[in-house]
């Protein structure tokens, strides 16, 4: 992400961790899922109960990207992709110049306003 705007979702991609039961359609349709790239990629349900903690997994090897929920690839895309930019086109994104295009830049955790906890946070560099 960016810090060249005000915010993180204006130029990094997201990876939801929304709770789902407590959020079960938000903000405007019923695909937002943890785990999603955003509303517009709904994966596959992989949840541990209430309680217990889930694991999450970003994997980036140059423009190739993937989301791991509980070890269960959830959702992969390629940045530079016909579909990726599809994708961008019809979101809430297609109006922010170079979304998801910068090469470095940093983390952010965001929150809805509940409660949320982590964990075991590593960020590294992975072989080529």
């Amino acid at each position: 992400m960016s810090e060249a705007l005000p915010h993180a979702w204006q130029s990094g991609l997201e990876m939801q961790l929304l709770d789902d039961a407590h959020h079960p359609g938000w903000p405007d349709t019923g695909d937002l899922r943890r785990g999603a790239l955003w509303t517009d990629s709904a994966p596959q349900k992989v949840l541990r109960p209430i309680g217990r903690f889930n694991t999450a997994r970003i994997v980036v090897r140059d423009s190739y990207v993937e989301h791991w929920l509980n070890d269960v690839l959830v959702v992969a895309y390629d940045l530079h992709s016909a579909a990726f930019a599809a994708l961008v086109a019809h979101s809430k994104f297609k109006n922010l110049p170079g979304f998801g295009r910068e090469a470095r830049g940093h983390i952010a955790l965001q929150h809805h306003g509940d409660v949320v906890w982590f964990r075991h946070l590593h960020i590294r560099p992975l072989p080529d």
